[in-house]
């Protein structure tokens, strides 16, 4: 990948010292026309006319750089479990690098991150951010910090295959996949979703939706997540799926969808060979009863990777 030619840089540096979130850091100027940045180099290769930003977190070259402003403390905007950083782009962008504290990983982002990296031991991520109009140059990023939970390198995987799939989305999607399940298949179903969330997987599963469900008229709500907001539905088909009627109602929202895109958007994952109207003989299936739940989470994971929009 080329270097990233953003026409602002803003370096951060997270550590947390207590329970207080510390944050310090550089922002680079551009001398004329767009900074070049090198998010790949490393400093024991520094490529010639390259100074590193931020102890080495990215590079930049030399001559592209009017200044470097090194700030002791920055202070981003708490809310609740989330923290929030505003700033003002040109037209040509800018980059928000920032290195995550030791021993922590990103539990929430928004927008999409460009890529993460190991960063000695720690994580590296960034965004490029652009403003929406000419009137209006103000971006922000939003990060919520959870503890690894993974090897450090794997959680790094983890993070860009999640970027990955977002990438893949559907800009009116919201979730990788939709689980449509009956009760009596939860707990195969609970460990198919935490296999798919472990891996980076947008998922749609009630369990992780509570504080979002709750007070929502659940009819209208669930039949815009079927029919609408995910690029896949999985439909863990047995008799006492047939048999409910919430399930129905997700099963007809999901083949709505599905005969509306003229595609593939069910996967149905079958316990026994209860017949469910509108879902042909001869639809390719896989049956639950004969894998593990993570084979099963795996071949989903397989599928949206394989799958392009």
């Amino acid at each position: 990948m080329p270097p990233e030619e953003p026409q602002g840089l803003v370096a951060l540096k997270l550590d947390i010292e207590g329970s207080a979130l510390i944050c310090r850091g550089e922002r680079v100027f551009a001398s004329h026309g767009p900074l070049r940045i090198s998010w790949y180099t490393a400093t024991a290769n520094t490529p010639k006319g390259y100074v590193p930003i931020l102890d080495g977190v990215v590079f930049g070259y030399r001559d592209s750089i009017a200044s470097i402003a090194e700030v002791d403390r920055f202070s981003p905007t708490r809310v609740g479990e989330r923290y929030q950083w505003r700033d003002h782009a040109s037209a040509q962008g800018l980059m928000i690098a920032m290195v995550l504290p030791a021993g922590r990983t990103l539990a929430y982002w928004e927008p999409e991150l460009i890529e993460a990296k190991r960063f000695s031991e720690t994580i590296a991520v960034f965004w490029l951010l652009y403003p929406k109009s000419e009137a209006d140059s103000t971006v922000s990023i939003t990060w919520s910090l959870t503890e690894l939970a993974h090897e450090l390198d794997s959680e790094v995987e983890r993070l860009n295959r999640a970027i990955s799939l977002a990438r893949r989305r559907e800009t009116t999607t919201d979730y990788d996949v939709a689980l449509s399940f009956a009760g009596e298949e939860r707990t195969y179903v609970d460990e198919v979703a935490r296999v798919l969330t472990g891996a980076g997987v947008k998922v749609f599963y009630d369990k992780l939706e509570e504080a979002d469900l709750w007070g929502k008229n659940l009819y209208t709500h669930l039949s815009d997540i079927y029919r609408k907001r995910a690029r896949f539905t999985v439909m863990f088909i047995s008799r006492s799926y047939a048999e409910k009627r919430w399930t129905n109602h997700e099963r007809e929202a999901a083949q709505a969808r599905a005969f509306a895109d003229s595609r593939e958007y069910i996967l149905p994952a079958r316990f026994d060979g209860t017949e469910i109207p509108g879902m042909l003989p001869t639809t390719g299936y896989i049956s639950a009863n004969e894998r593990p739940p993570s084979d099963l989470a795996n071949l989903i994971l397989r599928k949206l990777e394989a799958t392009s929009l």
